[in-house]
């Protein structure tokens, strides 16, 4: 019920509740276009998290809107790249799982964006690649090679045929 209080009204309990949006918030907002610089951001000392699931409100404050749309543009273009990579696979398994795989990175980055800068309650899903920790970072790189393996075996495949027909 906290999470919920605090994503309507992110000012109604700020010492308990709502600290952590709250300062996220902050965060974002005092980013404004070009940022702090890097190391000068003042709110990752009062956020729980700040190098995990709030890492972006982090990034928001240290480098403003720039580097947001940086980290926003890199995201998309991955998830872009997975989706192509998607429609060149060979077989129908690996269009689902390179599919899969750039659904789960765009979606978890959604998630992680939305949550920092209150579209959605706290949910505690890491920004893909950026927040620190170990399993979702591993499992992330597990992914990626994944989707690698399946445009190397399309590209070859590829080459193959055109072989073929020399």
């Amino acid at each position: 019920m906290d999470r919920i209080v605090a994503y309507r009204n992110p000012n109604a309990d700020v010492r308990k509740s709502t600290f952590q949006i709250y300062h996220s918030l902050l965060a974002v907002g005092s980013g404004k276009f070009w940022g702090v610089g890097f190391g000068n951001g003042r709110e990752k000392f009062f956020l729980p998290e700040p190098t995990e699931d709030f890492v972006f409100a982090t990034v928001a404050e240290e480098t403003g809107f720039a580097g947001c749309m940086i980290v926003i543009t890199l995201m998309l273009g991955l998830v872009y790249r997975a989706f192509k990579i998607s429609q060149n696979a060979v077989d129908a398994f690996g269009q689902i799982v390179a599919a899969g795989i750039g659904g789960l990175i765009g979606t978890q980055a959604f998630i992680n964006i939305a949550v920092v800068t209150n579209v959605l309650p706290a949910t505690g899903v890491p920004l893909p690649f950026i927040s620190f920790g170990g399993s979702s970072l591993i499992s992330l790189f597990i992914a990626v090679g994944i989707l690698l393996s399946i445009d190397l075996s399309s590209k070859q495949n590829a080459s193959r045929s055109q072989l073929a027909l020399r």
